[in-house]
């Protein structure tokens, strides 16, 4: 049986909107005890990871351990601290965009859906990243987990931008 039938043979649906990484932890204690390996999982189902140290230290030592499994990036968000990108071929690291942080709540999914559009959109890597962590500062900035998102011109402004602050 494979992976992925031994999860759908699992005892337990769930549809988990992931918040922290407390939550991570117990579902991946579930799926641990209906014998499933989450890295395993993930790997034959994603091409990009991302999360926090924390995260990523529950599906593996390192982020290159994810790359013999099909993943072609592991992204580490590290808050204040900026991101990483890990690829086969190297890492690229991207300091954080200097922001008052107000609420960051959905700072992390805007994290993700601004370097997928760069992905989607042809960027490069470090122009990705680089776009994933002016949207994240804008999240942090913004009360709300959408009300700061910006749009596809936004973005546009904020990738040619050539300091940190958007007028």
């Amino acid at each position: 049986m494979s992976i992925l039938e031994d999860l759908a043979a699992a005892p337990v649906l769930a549809i988990i909107r992931h918040q922290d990484s407390t939550h991570t932890a117990a579902v991946l204690t579930v799926l641990a005890g209906a014998g499933v390996r989450f890295a395993e999982v993930l790997a034959q189902q994603a091409d990009y990871v991302f999360g926090s140290p924390e995260e990523l230290a529950l599906v593996a030592d390192e982020p290159g351990d994810l790359f013999g499994h099909g993943v072609s990036e592991v992204i580490i968000k590290n808050g204040a601290h900026g991101a990483t990108l890990f690829t086969p071929d190297g890492e690229i690291h991207r300091p954080a965009v200097a922001a008052t942080v107000t609420d960051a709540v959905g700072a992390g999914d805007a994290f993700v859906g601004a370097y997928l559009a760069g992905v989607l959109g042809g960027m490069s890597p470090l122009d990705r990243l680089s776009q994933a962590t002016r949207v994240g500062a804008i999240a942090v900035s913004t009360v709300g987990d959408w009300e700061g998102t910006p749009t596809v011109d936004d973005l546009s402004a904020l990738t040619s931008a050539t300091d940190n602050v958007l007028r």
